[in-house]
């Protein structure tokens, strides 16, 4: 199971064991999650579930009881992106049964989303993966040697 934990401006991306993944099971989106049950570095730290997608991605909408798939009737919001006219307008009453799944962790789930409520530390101290774009374009930049000039001679064999 992946974890995606959002602090501030940054997400964290965590892979979850599976038997830590069953720890979670039964939570529902909204409810508050020790940091402790997820990994022993994020002691300490109080997470929220904010949203989860299934095996198929299918998302999950808080408004929706259960493990299982549904198929609902969306105006807006999770799940339901929205038609357009052929003039970029959005349609006016529109309405679309989507397949969408329920708010309850079950083994299906692939990724939970997470929100970071109390923390001790940063999460970019604990987990240490942050790296900026900048950096990395710098240091991809030092690391490729240009490639050197072929010379147009062949060597004629008798």
């Amino acid at each position: 199971m992946k974890l995606d934990i959002a602090e501030k401006e940054k997400t964290f991306h965590l892979e979850l064991e599976k038997e830590k993944a069953k720890m979670l099971y039964g939570k529902k989106i909204g409810e508050d999650v020790d940091g402790s049950i997820l990994d022993p570095k994020l002691n300490g730290f109080k997470f929220k579930i904010t949203g989860l997608t299934n095996d198929a991605g299918f998302p999950a909408r808080p408004d929706t009881e259960g493990i299982g798939l549904k198929k609902k009737l969306l105006t807006k919001g999770i799940g339901m992106s929205g038609k357009r006219s052929k003039k970029k307008k959005k349609i006016r009453g529109l309405r679309l049964r989507k397949t969408i799944r329920g708010n309850t962790i079950a083994k299906d789930i692939a990724q939970v989303n997470l929100k970071v409520l109390q923390a001790t530390k940063s999460l970019s101290e604990v987990l240490g993966k942050v790296e900026l774009k900048e950096e990395k374009e710098v240091e991809k930049k030092k690391e490729e040697p240009k490639p050197e000039p072929k010379s147009e001679k062949k060597e004629e064999r008798a």
